[in-house]
């Protein structure tokens, strides 16, 4: 089952060397956000959990639709 994240990384400088890493695990990055240093990846397996531990990265959390009544 594909886990969807957003990654986010601590600066500007980190996006490339993350990317790499995105890839290099399988990860597909569905959307790069240009305000915030981040993400949207989608990987295969759980891959997610090797860039919790990355000193570049600030953040990783789900994906998801997010609803407002």
């Amino acid at each position: 089952m594909p886990h969807n994240v957003i990654i986010t990384v601590n600066s500007k400088e980190d996006k490339e060397p993350i990317r790499k890493e995105i890839e290099k695990a399988g990860g597909t990055i569905t959307n790069e956000f240009t305000l915030i240093h981040a993400f949207s990846v989608t990987f295969p397996d759980d891959y997610v959990s090797t860039f919790h531990s990355d000193p570049r990265v600030k953040h990783v959390e789900t994906d998801g639709e997010v609803r407002i009544q």
